[in-house]
């Protein structure tokens, strides 16, 4: 798989997967599949002739995320059976595939590859694109038609459809209360995550070298290859309740923390459910159920230039609407990286960096020890 990956490479490179081999277009089948390659909810039509087993996975996982309404009426209801049998197959081996190009393309340090395949493997999950309005059919209760109503009225989003008075849902859908009642209580339920990034600040002391107090310093170590700090992210739930389940499954959190030349800094996959167990039991779970129980990681970032800021994205593993509203953003100033470019003395020698508050706002001193 080339560097950059975006998720239509990622697809048809599952699509060719061998677990897939069985799979084929069987006699009468290519008149069906031309016509569903055609269809609105294709997100990438095939431009030439469906001859390849690759290209039949690619459109049955298409249209499935993608809720396309196939018409089994005539001809079509000749393979309905067919297509519903492969589509199991297709989903029951999707998961690890997915999982697999993830691990891939983390051992890489790719992280525009990442992102791809994190976008893909939440929409594989929830059975929708991720990005789309389809989102809203989580919500065990909204199918396509209710979908396609609530986005005519300008209800595109999870974030919209909480901000909609019940009445409005109920009269949008043709439903009758409490159905807008029972809709917003499932809305309020989907995981909603925070996250905060800051310079991980020194414990070492200077206060015999400078001989005056030092309050607060960020650690910072100057390499060949630039300047390397330690970073702390702390990430949780701003839901009421912090959910350990939904839809029946386990959460999985998914911190990804990255430069913003494209470049892995850290990835981590945490299972909630246990995590707050773990806080609760050893009463370590402080901050209130609005804030959520949280966890805090810690880890170090090498910025290889003055450009540079590093980015940090929280999501759900697979669950559909990028749950990234926890995107923060850190960066050196230019007086700092200048300073700290100067020291030419041998790799891994410490630098602290006064008031870690100044990043990316005012100038940060640097000095060497």
């Amino acid at each position: 798989m080339e560097d950059l990956a975006d998720i239509l490479t990622q697809l048809s490179a599952i699509a060719q997967a061998v677990e897939y081999s069985t799979i084929r277009f069987r006699q009468g089948e290519k008149a069906f599949y031309k016509l569903l390659n055609k269809s609105a909810s294709i997100r990438w039509a095939i431009p030439v002739n469906l001859d390849l087993p690759s290209q039949k996975v690619s459109l049955i996982v298409q249209s499935v995320l993608g809720s396309a309404d196939i018409s089994w009426e005539g001809e079509a209801g000749k393979h309905r059976s067919q297509y519903t049998t492969e589509t199991q197959i297709i989903f029951k081996n999707i998961g690890s595939l997915i999982r697999c190009v993830i691990d891939c393309q983390i051992a890489l340090g790719d992280s525009i590859s990442i992102h791809s395949a994190l976008m893909l493997e939440r929409s594989l999950g929830a059975r929708i694109w991720d990005d789309s309005p389809l989102q809203m059919k989580q919500i065990g209760s909204i199918g396509n038609v209710a979908v396609r109503k609530l986005v005519n009225a300008g209800l595109k989003s999870m974030e919209d459809l909480e901000g909609c008075e019940p009445y409005r849902i109920e009269a949008l859908v043709g439903r009758n209360p409490p159905f807008g009642l029972d809709v917003l209580e499932k809305v309020r339920s989907f995981p909603k995550l925070r996250v905060s990034l800051q310079a991980q600040p020194s414990t070492a002391s200077l206060r015999s070298f400078f001989e005056v107090p030092v309050l607060t310093t960020m650690q910072a170590i100057k390499t060949h290859d630039g300047v390397k700090i330690q970073i702390k992210a702390d990430i949780g739930f701003i839901n009421e309740q912090p959910p350990q389940r939904f839809n029946n499954k386990l959460i999985y959190v998914c911190l990804l923390v990255d430069t913003s030349d494209g470049r892995k800094v850290h990835f981590a996959r945490i299972r909630w459910a246990i995590t707050i167990s773990v806080l609760r039991c050893t009463n370590l779970c402080r901050s209130g159920p609005k804030l959520g129980c949280g966890q805090s990681l810690t880890f170090p970032a090498l910025l290889t230039n003055p450009d540079q800021s590093i980015n940090c994205y929280v999501m759900c593993d697979g669950i559909g609407m990028y749950c990234g509203a926890g995107f923060w953003e850190l960066r050196l100033t230019f007086e700092s990286w200048q300073y700290a470019c100067r020291l030419r003395e041998a790799p891994g020698r410490r630098l602290f960096v006064s008031n870690p508050k100044a990043l990316g706002v005012g100038a940060a001193s640097i000095t060497s020890v």
